[in-house]
């Protein structure tokens, strides 16, 4: 089996890790042209405890000309992710790939990159891991749809720019629809920033509807330090997901509205790669959502975004500075 990474930054290194306990021998192939990220990688790499000694890792400064890659992982920032895809597939052509978020910038950098997997028939999936979870696919199958679900995600500085494609996905997961817009918005009339140098960030509110009229409410509060909730509601059912604290409150109508508490884990990348790749070569998919699906939703909030940013920058560009 050969895997490919490319980006070995902070998250690049913790796919890498979880591919140190792949049960099955590899090549693994870590390009990145920083030596510091390589550095830091290689250390992670031989940190983990469960390691399989039998893997060949090699690393690189650039892509190296290979043959026969069963699953790339591309995990560079967005702005220069469709170039380093493009670059790869004059290359090699591997059979899977795996595509961190946000995955692209503009709408054209999409389309581009959907094109050349396809012509080269490339299964490509985004790495929004809520869906993978155990806890909320736990909390799916406990799940009665028995008409529209509400959602709602707020919090103090969590990142609306960054991470709400994760809730969006979430919410898209859970009512089992892409067919979603956005119903109103009110964006903070600021751009923040962002945590990467050269990226910015926004705050705001985001809400969206689904064609059979499920809500998804986003609150990015900036002066606030609040944790973070999920609520997930229907008509007899009542969920409140603390991420932070690790636990989810139930309420159903069955149990008269009382709480009951249960643990609520996040599964670390490292160990959600290892079988999420194992998927990938044994059953020749994933839990993940395809390019294809994901396109759909980030592209409600390209749109929203570039037009907050050109609002409020008073100019007009076609690809949204966030990573």
């Amino acid at each position: 089996m050969k895997i490919l990474i490319i980006g070995a930054g902070q998250i690049g290194s913790r796919h890498l890790q979880g591919l140190a306990r792949l049960s099955e021998k590899s090549e693994i192939i870590v390009v990145d042209p920083s030596e510091d990220s390589i550095n830091i990688a290689r250390e992670r790499f031989f940190s983990v405890e469960d390691i399989n000694s039998e893997h060949d890792i090699n690393f690189f400064n650039e892509i190296p000309s290979i043959d026969d890659i069963n699953v790339a992982i591309i995990a560079t920032s967005s702005d220069i992710r469709k170039n380093v895809i493009l670059d790869l597939l004059k290359q090699s052509s591997p059979e899977h790939m795996i595509i961190e978020k946000i995955a692209f910038q503009s709408h054209d950098d999409f389309k581009e990159v959907i094109s050349a997997l396809e012509k080269n028939d490339i299964r490509g999936w985004v790495n929004c891991p809520n869906r993978a979870f155990e806890s909320y696919k736990s909390l799916k199958r406990q799940l009665v749809y028995d008409g529209p679900l509400f959602m709602e995600v707020y919090g103090g500085n969590w990142g609306l720019g960054s991470n709400s494609i994760h809730y969006l996905d979430l919410f898209s997961y859970l009512i089992e629809s892409s067919d979603i817009e956005i119903a109103s918005s009110f964006m903070d009339n600021k751009i923040y920033d962002s945590k990467r140098n050269g990226f910015i960030e926004l705050g705001g509110t985001l809400i969206f509807k689904s064609n059979n009229d499920d809500l998804l409410f986003m609150r990015d509060m900036k002066n606030s330090t609040r944790p973070v909730n999920v609520v997930i509601s229907t008509q007899n059912q009542h969920f409140v997901v603390s991420e932070l604290l690790g636990e989810v409150e139930i309420m159903t109508s069955e149990d008269d509205w009382t709480i009951s508490k249960k643990k609520f884990e996040l599964t670390n990348q490292s160990s959600l790669t290892t079988d999420l790749v194992m998927d990938i070569i044994k059953r020749n998919k994933t839990e993940l959502i395809s390019l294809q699906d994901s396109y759909k939703l980030h592209g409600l909030l390209l749109d929203q975004f570039l037009e907050t940013i050109n609002i409020i920058n008073n100019e007009e560009v076609r690809n949204c500075p966030i990573t």
